[in-house]
C-alpha cells in the first residue's frame, strides 16, 4: 500500500482554548493527556497500522505555550507530511518542538538560546507532547509501552529545567530523564541532530556560509553519523579500560 500524503495548513491545524486541566507539570502516575481522546488515538493508530508504517513513525504532537503556539496539536499521515503557512504561522516552531521534545539541547537547534526562551511570553511554563508509532516487528518494549510511545518534555521559566519523560500508551512513566531518551531514540534511529535529518535555517547558512573547512568537516561528521560511531568508540574504550582494571585488581588480589 502506498504511503498517504499529508498536507496541512497551521491556519487549518487544532489551535485548542487553553482548558482549565491542563497540568503544567508532569505527574508520576497514569495521567490522560489534556485534550487527547482515546478514540483519537485509537483511529489513528489504525491508520499508521494500515499504511504499514515504521515503527518510531511521529504520529501526533502537541505544543502547549510553546514560542508562538499556545495550545496547538497537530495529527500526521503515516507517510510524507507537508506543512505550510505564511509567515510567523509557527512552521519552525513546530519542527523546534519535535526537536526539543525528542531530546535536542537548545543550542542545536539556535545557537545562543536558553530552554526558557521557547516558553510563550507571560507563561511559567511550556510542554512538548510527541506520540511515536510503536507497532510492526521493530517496536521498542511492546510489552512495557504498547502501540504508542509518549514524550513529553516540560520546561519551567524559573530554571530552564523540567520533566522529560516517555509514557507507555496508557499514560504509565517509563522513562524519567533526558540522559534515558538516548536508547529509545537509537532504537528508533531518530537522529535530531544530524542535518540531514533536520536541517534548520541556521545551520543550512552556517554550511552555506562558511569557508571553514573545519565547520564543513564538523557538518560531514554529523551528517554521516561519524560522530555518532566515534561517540560509541570512546565509550567501549573507557568500559574496556574499567573491566582491565578491574581483572588487574582481582588478579593483585589473589597473588596477595
Amino acid at each position: 500500500m502506498a504511503p498517504a500524503l499529508g498536507a496541512m495548513s497551521l491556519s487549518q491545524a487544532q489551535q485548542h482554548e487553553m482548558p482549565p486541566d491542563v497540568p503544567t507539570q508532569v505527574g508520576r502516575k497514569k495521567q490522560r493527556t489534556a485534550g487527547v481522546r482515546s478514540s483519537d488515538l485509537d483511529a489513528l493508530h489504525a491508520e499508521f497500522a494500515a499504511a504499514d508504517a515504521s515503527s518510531g513513525t511521529l504520529m501526533k504532537i502537541e505544543l502547549i505555550n510553546f514560542m508562538n503556539h499556545a495550545h496547538l496539536v497537530v495529527d500526521l499521515k503515516p507517510g510524507v507530511n507537508f506543512v505550510f503557512g505564511k509567515n510567523g504561522s509557527g512552521k519552525s516552531a513546530l519542527l523546534s518542538g519535535c526537536m526539543v521534545g525528542l531530546g535536542s539541547k537548545a543550542v542545536s537547534v539556535k545557537s545562543g538560546t536558553k530552554l526558557q526562551s521557547y516558553i510563550q511570553s507571560g507563561k511559567q511554563s511550556c510542554t512538548v507532547k510527541i506520540w511515536l508509532y510503536n507497532g510492526g516487528t521493530d517496536s521498542y518494549q511492546p510489552d512495557v509501552y504498547g502501540p504508542q510511545v509518549i514524550i513529553e518534555r516540560m520546561i519551567d521559566s524559573r530554571t530552564g529545567g523540567g520533566r522529560h519523560v516517555a509514557r507507555a500508551a496508557d499514560g504509565t512513566v517509563v522513562i524519567e530523564r533526558t540522559s534515558q531518551m538516548g536508547e529509545l531514540c537509537d532504537h528508533f534511529n531518530i537522529q535530531v541532530s544530524n542535518p540531514c535529518v533536520v536541517l534548520t535555517q541556521e545551520k543550512a547558512r552556517r554550511f552555506l556560509a562558511s569557508t571553514d573547512d573545519r565547520v564543513r568537516y564538523e557538518f560531514f561528521m554529523e551528517a554521516t553519523g561519524l560522530n555518532a560511531t566515534k561517540r560509541y568508540l570512546l565509550q567501549a574504550r573507557a568500559a574496556r579500560a574499567r573491566i582491565c582494571l578491574l581483572y588487574t585488581s582481582d588478579a593483585a588480589d589473589e597473588e596477595d
